[in-house]
């Protein structure tokens, strides 16, 4: 039976490079990554995303170029310093999912 305490279908990857992410023109830290999506930290203003808010434009920057994502935010856990905000992966492709999977290995140490 599957663990009620763990809702993932992905296992995240930790640690990682210090990596950003530019979102809304805007830079974030990136917290982890899966196969099924990531999260970023959020610092001071949480209210800069909030569920379900589409994000159109995810760059992962791989060795070779830069790959564009589509997402969708999947949670946003506040803490008394900063937020996690989870975005999960609208995958168009196969593509796009093996993007995913090179930049999660790119980005581990």
């Amino acid at each position: 039976m599957a663990n009620p305490e763990n809702k993932r279908k992905a296992a995240r990857t930790y640690p990682l490079k210090p990596t950003e992410i530019v979102l809304k023109g805007k830079a974030y830290r990136l917290n982890d990554i899966s196969s099924e999506g990531l999260g970023i930290i959020v610092e001071g203003d949480a209210h800069t995303f909030f569920m379900g808010q589409r994000i159109n434009r995810i760059p992962l920057q791989l060795e070779q170029g830069t790959e564009y994502l589509k997402g969708v935010v999947a949670h946003i856990t506040k803490s008394e310093f900063n937020s996690v905000c989870g975005i999960r992966f609208l995958f168009g492709n196969r593509k796009e999912f093996e993007s995913v999977q090179k930049f999660q290995n790119e980005q581990t140490p």
